[in-house]
């Protein structure tokens, strides 16, 4: 294709592709590629796994994990641990279904293995001529069924960007991490904060019922976003036409992808500028640029009032974080009329539903294509978006969660009047 060898070829439809583990989530992953017009050759060892493959796709799976390897351009893995992966491509010594596979064969491991595991499986099957990415996934089977899986890919550069019209079948959001081992080493640092997050919250209620809380009293306050609509432009003027990022220079919120991104909207749209509002300080994040070029405008912090002259006078809200906890900035400028340009992450998916323009956060192409769908909408959509988000935004106001902490405040008095409530 265009001047690549033959084993450099972009991995798109009909490439052969094995596919070895079919379980809750490796089925529909698979059945997803036969249905992009991939030539799967899928194997299980758990013969109703492979009846399940078969009748969803009515594609025969093959016999045997040496089988899926034979003849194709890559071989995925959706297995329990790295341990699985290696016992089933490399066994003992090379004696694995990696056996039957060509050199130039791209094995992408998606399961949630060890980064450690999958550097060493890189050491014995890299020299004998394959290539290796780990590309494990977040989401779960819904979103594993729909294709919109967070993938996180770390490899070469080269061997990622050949199979991503690959993972663009199985993910909404595929973040390059950086080298082999990154990938994996991203998911189980994920994992481990989500599983602190839990732990905490375990303790918390423990502690709670150890002082004799009940746990049904706790409860979830919804967070608030309560600007006010300025009645007049307060925010200082930094263009005509502009987007608006907010946020810090932390580089999970991708400012360097945002100025990209804009750059290459900018040159369909001459007048745009980007506005950046938050802490400008690189005293932590050092290697993230300051403004420097003509492109940007860091306003620094502002006043709430500020804010909302900014949110209300900007095309969109560009919000490409690689992760988020909550979106309340985009519910800040939804609720403030402003379209929102951000990541398919599901805190974010959360808040803003169906409003906003969804865009690959690791790729600038794709953050400028939805910049460029904002700028370009019709007066029609523009106005279907508006109030969608104004609606959507609506139930997430301070006084909302005022009002339920209130009567929670007031049942529990009702409920020991005895002990009223300090």
């Amino acid at each position: 294709m265009s001047g690549r060898s033959a084993g450099e070829e972009v991995l798109s439809p009909p490439a052969a592709v094995g596919f070895i583990g079919l379980g809750q989530m490796g089925r529909p992953m698979a059945r997803r590629l036969v249905e992009a017009g991939y030539a799967v050759k899928a194997y299980d060892r758990a013969e109703a796994a492979r009846e399940a493959f078969a009748s969803a796709t009515g594609v025969a799976p093959v016999g045997s994990a040496a089988a899926a390897c034979t003849k194709v351009a890559a071989i995925i893995t959706m297995l329990p641990d790295g341990k699985a992966v290696r016992a089933v491509l490399w066994g003992t010594d090379g004696t694995g279904a990696l056996k039957e596979a060509a050199p130039g064969t791209v094995v992408i491991d998606m399961s949630s293995s060890s980064p450690i595991e999958t550097r060493a499986l890189g050491e014995a099957i890299v020299p004998r001529g394959f290539l290796l990415v780990d590309a494990p996934v977040s989401g779960g089977v819904k979103r594993a069924v729909d294709g919109s899986l967070a993938i996180m890919a770390g490899g070469a550069a080269d061997t990622v960007a050949r199979i991503r019209p690959l993972l663009a079948v199985l993910g909404g959001a595929i973040f390059a991490t950086g080298p082999l081992g990154s990938g994996h080493a991203m998911k189980a640092l994920n994992n481990y904060v989500s599983a602190a997050g839990l732990a905490a919250a375990a303790e918390a209620m423990l502690a709670g019922a150890r002082f004799g809380l009940d746990p049904a009293d706790i409860r979830l306050l919804p967070n608030g976003c309560g600007l006010d609509a300025p009645s007049e432009r307060v925010a200082p003027e930094p263009a005509d036409e502009y987007v608006l990022a907010v946020g810090s220079v932390d580089p999970r919120k991708n400012l360097r992808g945002v100025r990209r991104a804009v750059a290459r909207a900018r040159l369909r749209h001459p007048s745009l500028r980007l506005v950046v509002t938050g802490d400008p300080s690189t005293r932590v994040f050092a290697r993230e640029p300051r403004a420097d070029s003509g492109l940007d405008s860091f306003v620094g912090h502002v006043s709430d009032e500020e804010l909302a002259s900014l949110y209300a006078g900007a095309r969109c809200l560009v919000y490409p974080s690689f992760y988020e906890g909550f979106g309340l900035p985009p519910l800040e400028a939804m609720a403030l009329g402003t379209r929102v340009v951000a990541s398919r992450l599901p805190p974010i998916e959360e808040a803003c539903g169906s409003v906003a323009v969804y865009v690959d956060p690791s790729d600038p192409d794709d953050i400028a294509r939805g910049i460029e769908q904002v700028l370009h909408g019709s007066d029609d959509e523009r106005a279907t978006a508006l109030s969608e988000g104004r609606a959507r935004a609506a139930p997430y106001t301070w006084e909302r969660a005022a009002a339920i902490l209130d009567a929670l405040i007031t049942e529990l008095t009702r409920r020991s009047p005895a002990h009223g409530c300090h």
